[in-house]
């Protein structure tokens, strides 16, 4: 057994290997609700009887309701419909429930969190990809802003945002993340989400403009990478290599010929990305997420005809802030 972090006490349950098991059986993210773990003096009671819970998820959140109901009505009360945009009260409803989530976590002194619910946080956290992105990088004015326990939801363009404390999301994402399938959702997203702020880097960027989308990408998924090692922190060598072999077929799946990146950018970042891990050694493939950022670049740069001494640049900006980033947030997970 790997050695533990100290000055906290966890206490994983065997339930988290059957649940990734059936959820693989079964089909994946999509069966979430089929897994609930309602025996025992109600898991979720502290959630549904916390007021403000009640009031964002309504009826769906009455007493007696069991963990998996508890789950649904999170995706139900937050995610947003076909059109992408998050209203007002989807929007306040994750702000509550990540607060809520997060309160309790800390309560209980460790990083569990009821299987039931994990599954259905990782759909509700990768459907706000933008927001968590935003909290999880290098800071935003708008979030810093929002972020108070006293502010509420906030209007944009493309619909409605939410902010909570960095710390009270990544103890949200890093509960969620004893599942190996909800950790995929959660970092799937991410990986959109990155390429995407890659491909709308204008083409004459220079300086900041150019540099800070890249390396603030770069440290959002290596504050995944730190959450990833702190869940492996608390398995043995087998549980830790099926998480991590879960993890890998999983973040590689898809396309084997990726799009041109004239023809579509974010997809061609991704899809190449992807190809990389799979091709990669077995024993490589794990520690390639570690350079997930900087592959991302590379791609990137090698579709826009960077210059060598531009890339160089850029990949030591990008592995400084992953690095950080990475410390930083195992740092909180281990207070």
């Amino acid at each position: 057994m790997p050695e533990q972090p100290p000055r906290r006490t966890r206490r994983f349950r065997t339930t988290g290997l059957v649940i990734a098991v059936a959820l693989a059986a079964v089909g994946g993210l999509g069966a979430w609700q089929l897994l609930g773990n309602d025996e025992g003096p109600g898991p979720c009671d502290g959630l549904l009887a916390d007021r403000r819970v009640q009031e964002v998820l309504g009826e769906d959140a009455e007493s007696g309701t069991s963990c998996a109901g508890l789950g649904e009505a999170i995706r139900k009360a937050t995610v947003a419909d076909s059109s992408g945009r998050h209203t007002s009260g989807q929007a306040l409803a994750m702000r509550t429930v990540l607060s809520a989530l997060a309160k309790e976590v800390e309560r209980r002194g460790d990083d569990t969190l009821d299987p039931a619910l994990r599954g259905p946080v990782a759909d509700a956290l990768a459907d706000y990809a933008g927001d968590v992105h935003a909290l999880l990088g290098t800071g935003n004015a708008a979030y810093t802003k929002n972020g108070s326990p006293s502010a509420g939801p906030w209007q944009e363009k493309d619909g409605y945002h939410m902010a909570v404390p960095r710390e009270s999301l990544l103890r949200v994402v890093r509960a969620v993340s004893e599942d190996p399938l909800a950790y995929v959702a959660v970092r799937d997203a991410q990986t959109l989400r990155a390429s995407e702020a890659l491909s709308n880097v204008a083409e004459d960027a220079r300086g900041f403009d150019l540099s800070a989308p890249l390396s603030n990408s770069a440290r959002v998924l290596a504050t995944l990478d730190a959450v990833a090692e702190d869940v492996l922190r608390g398995r043995d060598g087998k549980g830790a290599e099926r998480w991590r072999s879960t993890v890998v077929t999983k973040l590689a799946d898809g396309p084997v010929r990726p799009p041109s990146y004239a023809d579509d950018p974010v997809r061609h970042l991704v899809g190449t990305w992807r190809s990389g891990v799979r091709s990669a050694r077995a024993e490589d493939a794990f520690p390639e997420l570690r350079e997930q950022g900087v592959r991302l670049v590379e791609i990137w740069s090698a579709a826009r005809e960077t210059d060598d001494r531009t890339l160089d640049s850029l990949v030591r900006t990008c592995r400084t802030s992953a690095d950080s980033a990475y410390s930083a947030a195992l740092r909180t997970l281990d207070e």
